[in-house]
C-alpha cells in the first residue's frame, strides 16, 4: 500500500513513541477535549464493569456446576492483589469483562487446543519474576497432552492451572446441533462421542501422579475460593505449579 512513512520496528514501541508524539503536540484545547473524553469513556466502562458484576450475582452465581461467569470472578477475587498474567485460556471472555486487564502486558493468548504448551511457555518465560502465572485449561485439551504436566512438574514451572472442566468436547455439541438442525435430521445423536464421563477424569489426582500440588474436582460452590487461594500460595510462595480442578457448567 502506498506510505507516508514507512516504519520498520516493534508495533508496541512505535505506538508508543506515536502516542508520546501526539501529547507533546497538543495545545490546551484539544488536551482538554481528550481529558473530557476520557472521563466519559472510563464513566461508560465503569458502568459496564458495574452491570456485568450485578449480573453475575443475579443470574450465575448459584449455577451447579460452577458457571464460567462465577469462575472467573472467583479466579480473579484470588489473584486481584497479585502481579499475575493470564498465560493461556478463557472463561467464555468473562475474564475480559470481570478482571483488570487494561494493561497488554498481563495477557498472553486465548483460544484452546494449545493451551498447554503456550502456557508452558508463558511460565517458563517469567519464571523469576514474582508474577502468578495463570492458566485456564480446558479439559478435552488436556487430554490430549497429559503428558505436558511432567513437563511442567519437571522444570518446576510456577503456574496456576484452572481446569475448566466441563466433562465433555463441549464446543463440538453446539456445532453438532447446528448443523443437525441445518439438515433437519433428528437431534437423537447429537453429543456422541464428545461425552467425557464415565470415567470422570480427576485432574488433581493426575497432577499429584505427577508430583503437582492438586485438588478436585470441585463441586461445591463453597470450595473453589479456598482452594484457588491455596493454589496461588503454592505458586507465589513455594514457585511450583498447582493444579485445580473445577467441574464447570457446558458453555
Amino acid at each position: 500500500m502506498p506510505t507516508d512513512i514507512p516504519i520498520l520496528g516493534n508495533e508496541t514501541e512505535v505506538l508508543k513513541e506515536l502516542t508520546r508524539q501526539c501529547q507533546a503536540g497538543m495545545n490546551e484545547g484539544v488536551s482538554a477535549k481528550v481529558a473530557g473524553r476520557s472521563a466519559r469513556i472510563q464513566e461508560i466502562h465503569d458502568t459496564i464493569y458495574q452491570r456485568v458484576d450485578r449480573d453475575v450475582k443475579e443470574r450465575w452465581w448459584e449455577q451447579t456446576p460452577v458457571s464460567t461467569a462465577r469462575l472467573a470472578s472467583e479466579v480473579w477475587e484470588a489473584i486481584k492483589d497479585e502481579d499475575w498474567v493470564l498465560c493461556h485460556g478463557s472463561l467464555s471472555g468473562w475474564e475480559r469483562r470481570l478482571w483488570d486487564m487494561s494493561d497488554p502486558a498481563r495477557w498472553v493468548a486465548g483460544g484452546g487446543g494449545t493451551g498447554a504448551g503456550v502456557a508452558m511457555g508463558a511460565a517458563l518465560a517469567f519464571r523469576g519474576t514474582g508474577k502468578v502465572c495463570v492458566s485456564i485449561q480446558n479439559d478435552g485439551d488436556l487430554l490430549y497432552t497429559a503428558g505436558s504436566l511432567w513437563t511442567v512438574s519437571h522444570h518446576e514451572l510456577p503456574m496456576l492451572i484452572v481446569m475448566l472442566n466441563n466433562r465433555s468436547y463441549y464446543q463440538d455439541v453446539g456445532h453438532q446441533t447446528a448443523i443437525t438442525n441445518l439438515r433437519e435430521r433428528s437431534l437423537e445423536t447429537v453429543g456422541v462421542g464428545v461425552d467425557l464421563t464415565g470415567p470422570d477424569t480427576d485432574f488433581g489426582m493426575l497432577a499429584r501422579s505427577f508430583g503437582i500440588y492438586g485438588e478436585g474436582p470441585i463441586i461445591e460452590l463453597a470450595d473453589i475460593q479456598p482452594a484457588l487461594q491455596r493454589g496461588v500460595e503454592v505458586v507465589k510462595n513455594q514457585g511450583k505449579p498447582a493444579v485445580i480442578d473445577t467441574v464447570t457448567q457446558p458453555r
